[in-house]
């Protein structure tokens, strides 16, 4: 399941979805969590979905009020526990801040013990095509390293919102306990610490 969280991103979300590779989206469905846009957003991907512009099943929910991003996350990934067919949540933003053809990086770990494989912002090994200004590449850095010596979890990054869930770890989380705040993406690798899980850093 490709998990899609998506507020005022009507001038990103189309191109987002359009460049998911055609191999992963025959194997895949997507499952879009508008939060509440304000703008076009849910009507760009309404029209989009009666053409059938997609060749995987895509899902629309928006809840009544923002959940925001960590709500957001909770809802998406207790809608897939639903589903046995579910098997890997991948969250893929869809403003665009991750590329779409990134998502090929996950695909060999798809049937691996990894509860969690997340992609890391890498400038030494992509000086040409890591994009994140230098500051705030040093500062992500100098957080990942203090994270990690406080919990006691090595991550190459906590903050990253590039990530394959398996269904068998969200499955052990107490998903209503997680924080309601943006950090949710480093309690999740907390959590995964704690519970002895198998994790995957890649870089991207």
């Amino acid at each position: 399941l490709i998990y899609v969280p998506a507020y005022n991103c009507s001038d990103y979300i189309i191109s987002v979805l359009d460049e998911i590779p055609t191999d992963i989206l025959a194997i895949s469905e997507i499952l879009i969590v508008d939060n509440h846009s304000t703008d076009d957003t849910v009507d760009k991907i309404q029209r989009a979905r009666c053409e059938n512009r997609w060749d995987a099943p895509v899902h629309l929910i928006q809840p009544p009020e923002n959940l925001g991003y960590a709500g957001s996350q909770k809802l998406a990934y207790s809608i897939a526990l639903l589903s046995t067919r579910v098997k890997r949540v991948i969250m893929l933003h869809g403003d665009g801040q991750y590329p779409p053809e990134l998502l090929g990086n996950f695909m060999p770990f798809t049937d691996s013990e990894y509860g969690v494989v997340y992609g890391y912002r890498d400038k030494s090994e992509y000086p040409d095509l890591e994009e994140t200004p230098t500051g705030a590449y040093r500062v992500i850095k100098i957080l990942s390293a203090i994270e990690s010596y406080v919990t006691g979890h090595p991550r190459k990054e906590w903050h990253s919102g590039f990530v394959m869930y398996s269904r068998e770890f969200l499955l052990r989380v107490n998903l209503d306990g997680l924080t309601d705040t943006y950090h949710i993406d480093g309690h999740l690798h907390f959590v995964a610490g704690e519970l002895d899980e198998h994790v995957k850093a890649i870089p991207i």
